[in-house]
């Protein structure tokens, strides 16, 4: 999933502030995801996505306790 960013929310619980989360140069960020098509009513299909996460990395560990997993590159197509 590209994406120019994600937010964090930061501070105490009834004063979160969210944080932009962005590559400096201004570069989409490749997301890893999961999709699926499936039907809660006959004849209407849903699309829903997730972003997979991870561990943080050293720069997201003191703002958050999980990532998303980002890619380096887009995947090979199959099929």
């Amino acid at each position: 999933m590209p994406a120019d960013g994600f937010y964090e929310w930061t501070g105490p619980t009834n004063a979160r502030r969210p944080m932009w989360i962005h590559r400096a140069d201004g570069n989409l960020i490749l997301f890893a995801g999961l999709y699926e098509d499936w039907f809660f009513e006959k004849e209407r299909p849903e699309t829903t996505f997730t972003i997979i996460t991870c561990e943080p990395n050293a720069v997201m560990r003191p703002i958050h306790n999980r990532m998303p997993v980002i890619l380096d590159a887009p995947p090979p197509m199959i099929g």
